[in-house]
């Protein structure tokens, strides 16, 4: 029985060549979908841990801004995402409303969410962690049950922990302010409750697009040409 001949051998190599470059083209996508899920999955799974935290407590985690201090223990400040993550994974005072209106102190109940899986610590601190999405970066939030008056526009690296040693080079603009790219109106999109929002794909690049923002609110489609 013969083997190969160089031709075709030649052409064995250049199919399979071929074949595993349509994979690796494909793969990219694929990632960026799954990862995509991934953190639709999250806002979900935090939406719910979040409400739970409102049902149990009589009002929504701190965001550590508007003058509000959120502190770890160690005594590192957290705002954003950081202080969502150490509302929900700290123990928290149950609270139930009276007739009155007046809420009545009901004991200590466990945390809302372990959230392990969802984030990473950024300093030896082991308070000072964030909620991260499919992509590895941090999510943004913004508690917003002072109306209008407790949106915090959140361009600022700063909101999130320990931003200067992070991998990211870039911190882009509060998506909230990019109207029919990433929001229909600019400014909070749920007045009384709370804003959560991952900067999506290309999160903290330059390649970062506005449209690319996955959010507890419905983000406009917009093409390529720029039109809705």
């Amino acid at each position: 029985m013969s083997g190969f001949t160089m031709v075709e051998l030649m052409i064995t190599i250049t199919i399979i060549f071929l074949l595993f470059s349509m994979l690796a083209i494909a793969a990219g996508p694929m990632r960026r979908k799954a990862r995509t899920k991934k953190t639709d999955g999250v806002i979900y799974r935090i939406s719910l841990s979040v409400a739970q935290y409102h049902a149990t407590t009589g009002y929504f985690p701190p965001d550590g801004l508007d003058g509000e201090t959120v502190e770890t223990a160690e005594g590192t400040i957290l705002k954003s995402g950081a202080a969502l993550t150490w509302a929900l994974t700290q123990p928290v005072r149950a609270m139930k409303k009276q007739p009155d209106g007046s809420y009545k102190a009901m004991g200590e109940q466990e945390p809302m969410g372990d959230f392990k899986e969802f984030t990473t610590p950024y300093l030896d601190d082991p308070e000072a962690i964030e909620l991260i999405d499919g992509f590895g970066e941090p999510f943004h939030y913004d508690r917003l049950t002072g109306g209008r008056s407790s949106y915090s526009v959140q361009d600022d690296g700063d909101v999130h922990v320990n931003w200067d040693a992070m991998a990211s080079p870039v911190h882009h603009d509060d998506p909230r302010e990019a109207t029919g790219e990433a929001v229909e109106n600019p400014g909070p999109q749920n007045v009384d409750e709370y804003d959560l929002w991952s900067h999506g794909m290309n999160s903290h690049t330059d390649d970062e697009l506005p449209q690319d923002v996955l959010a507890n609110w419905s983000v406009p489609t917009v093409r390529v040409d720029g039109d809705k």
